[in-house]
């Protein structure tokens, strides 16, 4: 069983209108895999839209967006490849119960069962602990205090926030043996 960093940019924070149209995950092998779903928006949220930038980076929104990540056509088929890549591994990210919901609906949607273990890794509360942070938390002040600079990530894609919950998720579980030897 090993962990699996996931993320999604969707078209609406609301759980019963949004869809999810990125998606990445990195494998605990380290290996990054990356979609973008196609999506009606017909109940879009201009704010996701926005901070998720749809229009410069999502192939439907901007026929000139650049070709990182592969374009979905087959729902399906995707879901079938996410619930292998994620089969019996732990989810993790910053609120992935928010990404884990909108999975889960999406995959169960297309006749394919969600696989991952039940139990969520939020990174941000793993850092909000091991630092004693207290409600509300600020994730940029929490990347600086483990270590992890936040602006060396694509913040808000799919991705660049994955590749960055590993990196925290990294920063703040340290074998035993090299927590001793931190002053």
């Amino acid at each position: 069983m090993g962990v699996c960093f996931v993320d999604t940019e969707t078209t609406s924070l609301h759980p019963e209108h949004g869809e999810v149209y990125e998606v990445a995950v990195v494998t605990p092998d380290g290996e990054p895999h990356h979609w973008w779903l196609p999506v009606t928006l017909a109940h879009a949220d201009d704010t996701a839209l926005r901070v998720g930038r749809f229009h410069e980076r999502h192939p439907q929104g901007n026929a000139y967006a650049p070709t990182n990540g592969e374009a979905v056509s087959n729902l399906h088929a995707f879901a079938e490849q996410f619930a292998r890549l994620t089969h019996g591994h732990y989810l993790a990210g910053a609120v992935v119960s928010f990404d884990a919901e909108r999975l889960g609906r999406m995959l169960r949607h297309q006749q394919v069962m969600p696989s991952w273990d039940f139990h969520l890794v939020d990174v941000e509360a793993l850092v909000a602990g091991r630092y004693e942070v207290v409600p509300p938390w600020n994730s940029r002040e929490l990347s600086i205090m483990a270590g992890v600079d936040p602006d060396a990530y694509d913040r808000h894609t799919a991705l660049g926030d994955a590749m960055w919950a590993k990196a925290l998720f990294d920063a703040v579980m340290v074998p035993q043996q090299q927590l001793a030897a931190v002053p």
